[in-house]
């Protein structure tokens, strides 16, 4: 993650100041690095510069959400569905937002929201619903992880969910093996791994520390 992209980001921006994509990318870059401050100031002047942009809108968010400020997270996550109330991102972030403040309740809705519009078969929202209904939030994870692991190894990104679901479930042998696996496979999805809240239940193991050395996010 360092290396040229400082130098990159920097250019482009002193190429046009006013694209408000670069500012954009540059955010996600400066969350992944640990830079709190800095990425919430280049996601707002991205916003500034397109305000009618869903996506950066929905971003603004996520790295409120990277920062661990949950409440700002939340009511961006909320501005960007507003803006559009089928944007799957805006719905299924908001779950993950709500899930780290123990609003189970509203995570579920949020959840199932998302997974509907991406087209998540009936009967599997209605177990996914009658799992939390039951057993609770717990009962909704083993529940997940259950049909996540129908469907592993035909994408990376399923791995990364029952990789999720398993430090949710505090099963972190589990967990671990997944995230070398997700490592050795080089998947995109571990750019954040340095700041990305689902992870903190790895944080205190000394092979996390040396796996950031690895992926050159400790600076």
């Amino acid at each position: 993650m360092t290396g040229r992209a400082p130098r990159e980001f920097k250019r482009s921006i002193e190429l046009n100041p006013n694209y408000a994509t670069a500012h954009h990318w540059h955010a996600y870059y400066l969350a992944a690095m640990g830079l709190s401050e800095e990425a919430i100031g280049e996601i707002k002047w991205a916003r500034e510069l397109d305000p009618l942009s869903l996506s950066i809108n929905t971003d603004v968010g996520h790295i409120f959400y990277f920062a661990r400020e949950y409440d700002q997270a939340i009511a961006a996550f909320h501005k960007a569905v507003d803006m559009d109330q089928n944007f799957v991102n805006a719905h299924l972030y908001l779950a993950d937002a709500y899930a780290r403040k123990g609003m189970h309740d509203e995570a579920i809705a949020e959840f199932l929201k998302g997974e509907g519009l991406k087209g998540e078969r009936a009967e599997r929202l209605a177990a996914y619903k009658e799992a939390y209904a039951v057993a609770g939030w717990n009962g909704f994870l083993q529940r997940l992880l259950g049909l996540v692991k129908e469907r592993l190894g035909t994408s990376s990104f399923l791995a990364q969910a029952s990789m999720e679901t398993y430090l949710e479930l505090g099963e972190k042998n589990q967990a671990w093996e997944l995230l070398k696996k997700n490592y050795e496979q080089r998947t995109g999805q571990l750019a954040l791994l340095k700041v990305d809240p689902r992870y903190d239940g790895l944080r205190s193991a000394p092979r996390f520390a040396e796996l950031l050395q690895r992926m050159n996010l400790t600076e």
